[in-house]
């Protein structure tokens, strides 16, 4: 299940009632962890709950609950509510309303905030040692709002436990953690608001085994990226098309003079069309490059071409796939749109295909994109459509994803998912005597899948 990870790790605090926030860096992944949560917990009232979570005011008053009140209970924002929470605090009583209560206003005492911070490298965004001097300037003086959430909590708590989960973990992402929790900066700030704080502490190695004393602390991972792209994606196709260079800072103009707001254009919308009719998705998601992008005339474009398209939203992702796409009638499958930035940590039911239009931002975004398919030993394929010179730059990550990327001259060429995933075949063989056959059958993955169509990887 989606969400999987980032509930194993807080519903067992949450039973030994230790308040936890969870920041989720979309509305998407926010609704799907709390229907996980809901569906495995028994003792809550759904309807109740599910209410609270579909209301933005309700979310934020039980955001300012767990956070100032103490209330042992699992909270799950986004940083637009969390700010939201923190500005109506501001405006109605000033800083000095931004401590919380010595025991959580019971007899009992508090116990320590953990704040999970889910797909940290996402929602934090650090800058690495080559970021461009652009990006850098851009980030001066304003910190990315999921930052700016963590270090305002970690001012109310200066004793609170940080977990940042995410598959993709790079020194970057250490040095801002460690810039949020540093004890000089959490003392000092604490301070000036509640005069003596508890400061906070790294864990000695006894604490760290022993379950008793601190229960959730982990070890320092070592390696600097968790993880690869599933073994269940067999393919990985990259179909160049002809666009210009966009010109820096130039945003794109009407016949009228007048600016438009950024949108894929009309070469892309082409592409897009072309790539889809060649593969032929049963369930296909299009992730857009552009965060701009109009979505709606995405989805416009392809139900013009008699594609079932809608946007990703919360209920179609709980919903799961439309089975009256299915049966004599034979429709073509359902496309589902949404911006990429939007979709780490997602689980999104039953994909056979990830269009990617456009370069991702960065290896990892790719990752993450490219990861919604794959899962849980389903196969699927990620094809990533996009002008010829950013094909350029995806083509050098693939040393550094461990992937090797299939070079296809022409969209047209194409070849159907059906076909990749040796039609019948829904699922990756999980057996370990499969997996060798498959190894003796061709010396690079996947490469045996691809061969039938005449692409050789590139």
């Amino acid at each position: 299940t989606g969400s999987g990870k980032t509930l194993a790790y807080v519903a067992p605090l949450v039973a030994r009632r230790v308040p936890c926030v969870v920041l989720a860096p979309s509305d998407l992944l926010r609704a799907q962890i709390d229907a996980t949560r809901r569906a495995l917990d028994d003792d809550d009232d759904d309807e109740a709950d599910q209410q609270t979570n579909n209301n933005a005011a309700a979310r934020r008053a039980r955001f300012l609950d767990v956070v100032y009140g103490g209330a042992p209970a699992m909270c799950v924002v986004t940083p637009r509510d969390a700010l939201a929470a923190f500005r109506a605090v501001d405006e109605a009583g000033g800083r000095h309303n931004r401590t919380r209560p010595a025991n959580g206003g019971g007899d009992a005492p508090q116990q320590r905030l953990c704040l999970v911070v889910d797909e940290a490298d996402g929602l934090l965004r650090p800058l690495g040692r080559y970021a461009s001097k652009g990006v850098k300037e851009q980030r001066t003086g304003r910190a990315p709002p999921g930052e700016r959430v963590a270090r305002r909590i970690v001012e109310c708590h200066p004793d609170a436990q940080l977990v940042a989960a995410s598959a993709t973990v790079g020194r970057p992402l250490r040095r801002l953690l460690d810039q949020i929790i540093d004890r000089d900066v959490a003392v000092a700030r604490a301070t000036t608001e509640t005069g003596a704080p508890t400061p906070p502490r790294r864990p000695d190695d006894d604490e760290i085994s022993s379950s008793s004393s601190t229960p959730f602390f982990a070890r320092k991972p070592g390696a600097p990226r968790a993880v690869s792209a599933p073994a269940a994606l067999v393919a990985h196709l990259v179909a160049p098309f002809a666009a210009p260079r966009p010109k820096k800072d130039a945003p794109p103009k009407s016949k009228s003079g007048a600016e438009e707001p950024a949108r894929p254009s009309k070469r892309h919308l082409l592409a897009l069309r072309e790539a889809l009719a060649a593969t032929r998705p049963r369930r296909a998601l299009v992730a857009l490059a552009d965060d701009d992008a109009d979505l709606d005339r995405v989805v416009r474009e392809l139900r013009g071409d008699a594609w079932p398209a809608c946007r990703l939203d919360p209920q179609t992702l709980l919903a799961g796939p439309d089975t009256t796409n299915t049966g004599a009638g034979r429709r073509r499958g359902e496309v589902l749109v949404a911006p990429m930035r939007g979709l780490r940590g997602l689980d999104v039911r039953d994909l056979d295909l990830v269009l990617l239009l456009g370069k991702p931002g960065s290896p990892d975004e790719y990752l993450h994109v490219a990861g919604r398919a794959g899962r849980a030993s389903r196969a699927g394929v990620a094809l990533t459509v996009a002008p010829y010179h950013e094909t350029k730059v995806l083509r050098s990550w693939a040393t550094q994803l461990d992937v090797r990327f299939i070079d296809v001259p022409e969209i047209s060429l194409l070849p159907p998912v059906a076909d990749l995933l040796d039609d019948d075949e829904s699922e990756v063989s999980s057996s370990s005597s499969s997996e060798e056959q498959k190894a003796e059958a061709s010396p690079g993955a996947g490469d045996h899948r691809v061969g039938v169509v005449g692409l050789e990887p590139a």
